[in-house]
């Protein structure tokens, strides 16, 4: 009988969906709409770590809401997304607003592309108009980026920023107490982000 209910166990173990863990483990998928997905499940709670074509990566907390094989979390907007295993290489993937994606596993015959450290180091490096109505020349080499301003009122700025992420970069200009963090978008201007004063959107000139 001890035998049998052993074998029992084992079987069981096995039958198992790939996202079933003992304490927690990680596992990376492809989205088809270009993102790379890190899924980090635990006992009683999943991760999901987005690593987006553009923008910033962002980490939402889900919840299984059958173990091991279906879950959901709720995401930018207050979106929830329900996520369910349909075999070991394939999640599909639906949100409460009408959004489907599929992702697809990422294994040693799938590999992850190798990143850029700055992909868009070559894309920024122009003369950008602001919004606000200033002028700036941006050069980026490595982690670093060089960045010049034509003031509105005739000053003329120079600072040295770095690279936080693929697609950001932050820089301070002498002078000014805050911190900018600049990102570069989907249409190819930059949005420019200041604590406590509104967003301004560069546009290049050349």
């Amino acid at each position: 009988m001890k035998r049998l209910l052993t074998w029992l166990f084992l079987v069981f173990l096995c039958l198992q969906p790939a996202l079933a863990q003992v304490g927690s483990k990680s596992s990376q998928w492809r989205s088809s709409s270009g993102a790379t997905i890190t899924i980090t499940s635990h006992d009683q709670w999943v991760s999901v770590d987005v690593v987006p074509t553009q923008g910033q990566p962002r980490r939402w907390q889900g919840r299984w809401l059958r173990k091991y094989d279906l879950f959901d979390y709720k995401a930018t907007g207050g979106v929830t997304y329900t996520a369910q295993l349909v075999n070991n290489d394939r999640i599909d993937v639906s949100g409460a607003n009408g959004e489907r994606f599929t992702w697809t596993k990422l294994s040693a015959s799938n590999p992850q592309p190798a990143a850029q450290p700055y992909p868009y180091a070559q894309a920024v490096t122009a003369r950008w108009s602001s919004s606000s109505g200033n002028v700036f020349d941006v050069s980026s080499s490595g982690p670093q980026v060089a960045l010049t301003a034509y003031l509105k009122n005739g000053q003329r700025l120079q600072t040295t920023g770095q690279w936080i992420s693929s697609v950001a970069f932050r820089y301070q200009f002498p002078g000014f107490p805050e911190v900018a963090t600049c990102t570069y978008l989907r249409d190819g201007r930059l949005q420019v982000d200041v604590p406590g004063k509104s967003t301004s959107y560069w546009t290049k000139v050349r």
